[in-house]
């Protein structure tokens, strides 16, 4: 691999429901979604609130720090020269024996996006274990990747399946979710306009056979709320603003 230049493939922030509306399935099977990293928290974070213990000032010159040192790893490796970077035997055979057993298990997916996004991952492999190697080099001698920066490189691999999993198991409940939404905004669409009618929720209940209120008024409220329907009649019967379901917000 030859680096002409200093690149990153993609920075920045986004939020879930941003990925998955405006990436299709051949985004995610071209290769496009191994160019990500994914980073979530189990809460939004707080970052202006200091802790009881920490001078706010302080804290703000930590990050400024940290953020100096975070820009000064790319300023090096831009200036360092073209190389050669080689892998030693010992970290070939654990990335080609992680890459078969990858593929191999690739095929049991159940999940046709995770399945070819992980067999990507490999390649990803490759690339972590080289910038790992950038990064953590001692010394001059940053040209070859031994096992010890493959094991690293193949354990954020990981992570980053683990999150990916997680993401599109996420993303399968919402495209259900958003198939029984646009379900109900279409009983709505129909009843405003082959009956000139605007229906209660208990008429559209009526058209369903197994779904319960409590359900079907969620759909509702959701739908309220991007904009897809408007109450009417004293806030009880609904009429559609759009035929297809909006974007969610």
């Amino acid at each position: 691999h030859e680096f002409t230049e200093s690149a990153l493939s993609i920075v920045g922030g986004t939020v879930p429901d941003t990925i998955f509306e405006d990436m299709s399935d051949e985004d995610w099977k071209s290769g496009f979604a191994a160019r990500w990293l994914f980073v979530t928290t189990q809460q939004e974070p707080d970052f202006d609130t200091p802790l009881p213990d920490e001078d706010p000032q302080e804290l703000a010159a930590a990050r400024r720090r940290r953020l100096a040192d975070l820009a000064e790893l790319p300023r090096q490796l831009y200036a360092m020269p073209h190389t050669v970077m080689a892998i030693t035997p010992a970290a070939l055979r654990m990335w080609d024996t992680q890459r078969r057993r990858t593929e191999q298990a690739a095929h049991q997916f159940d999940n046709d996006v995770l399945r070819y996004v992980v067999t990507r991952l490999n390649t990803v492999t490759l690339k972590l274990a080289m910038l790992v190697n950038l990064a953590t080099a001692d010394s001059d001698d940053w040209t070859s990747i031994d096992a010890y920066t493959m094991t690293t490189a193949q354990r954020l691999t990981d992570y980053f399946k683990l999150t990916l999993a997680d993401l599109l198991a996420t993303r399968d409940k919402k495209a259900k979710h958003t198939g029984a939404l646009q379900g109900v905004l279409a009983k709505i669409v129909k009843a405003n306009k082959e009956k000139s009618n605007y229906p209660t929720a208990r008429e559209i209940q009526r058209s369903y056979h197994s779904m319960e209120q409590n359900t079907l008024q969620t759909l509702l409220d959701e739908l309220y709320r991007r904009g897809a329907v408007i109450l009417v009649h004293g806030g009880k019967r609904y009429k559609a603003v759009h035929e297809k379901l909006p974007v969610g917000k």
